[in-house]
């Protein structure tokens, strides 16, 4: 991050502190989290972002300690009072559809239009460009891979530590027809499922990308010991044991841990359930 010195803001200055360390860390936050205005604005708007801030911050105390005479600003009347959580802000040339994070090595994966972006987590910078040409709808990550789903229904696995592409499936090679809605692997790593709009559910070994099973459903995950949940509609099944949940709404995506189970839904709730 750049200095308080470069952007004109001595946050050390802020009414009599003499710890700079106290304020620098929340000047970093700042930056790293309005990294896209500085760009495109340019390090003049630093003083109106320091301004922005909750009063009770040791950057919004640095602005006011030396807040330029003759010089106007927008001040914000009903602005929140708690430091925002955000700690950084990635601007990215196209939407953004997902993102994943990477267990080591202190990367995430974004995708953003026709590009599979590997980033790096402290400051957001780019380190590689995965894919380009055609458009990403979805990727997942775990300790030794990288997956990503297209809107041909091509899915692509890379090495996550040298970035190589090990395995790309095509439609004409028993991949999905249509977008690939979702990818996921198991918590073991050892499978990736993918979810697409030729209503068909994947499973695929990640090691050599053979298709495990495939079935007919809106929706399936995993568990820690590997048990399936489908999703259909509105319903919430367990594939093994019997169970079934009925929501009020159509579920759009669930999500289990141990005997616990979460499901999102087209209206935007959220179900918690737990199996008994």
């Amino acid at each position: 991050a750049k200095s308080g010195a470069t952007l004109g803001l001595d946050l050390g200055l802020a009414h009599g502190q003499t710890d700079r360390s106290v304020a620098i860390e929340p000047f970093e936050r700042l930056v790293l989290k309005e990294m896209p205005v500085l760009l495109r604005e340019g390090a003049g708007a630093i003083f109106q972002l320091a301004c922005q801030q909750p009063n009770a911050s040791p950057v919004y105390r640095s602005w006011e300690s030396q807040m330029p005479a003759g010089r106007r600003h927008l001040v914000w009347k009903n602005k929140p009072e708690k430091v925002d959580a955000c700690l950084l802000t990635i601007s990215c040339h196209e939407a953004v559809k997902d993102f994943a994070q990477l267990a080591e090595g202190g990367r995430y994966v974004v995708a953003a239009g026709t590009a599979v972006e590997v980033r790096d987590a402290r400051n957001g910078e780019l380190l590689e460009t995965l894919s380009e040409g055609d458009h990403v709808s979805c990727v997942a990550a775990c300790a030794g891979w990288i997956c990503a789903g297209f809107y041909s229904g091509t899915i692509k696995v890379w090495d996550a530590g040298t970035l190589e592409l090990k395995s790309e499936k095509t439609n004409a090679h028993s991949a999905h027809s249509e977008l690939i809605t979702s990818v996921a692997f198991s918590p073991d790593g050892t499978k990736i499922v993918s979810g697409s709009w030729d209503e068909t559910i994947k499973v695929w070994d990640a090691d050599s990308f053979d298709m495990i099973e495939s079935r007919r459903g809106d929706g399936m995950v995993f568990g820690s010991d590997c048990e399936g949940v489908e999703c259909i509609d509105a319903t919430v099944r367990m594939t093994e044991g019997g169970g079934a949940f009925y929501a009020p709404n159509p579920v759009t995506c669930v999500a289990i841990h141990g005997s616990r189970v979460v499901a999102g839904a087209a209206s935007g709730e959220l179900y918690h359930l737990e199996v008994m």
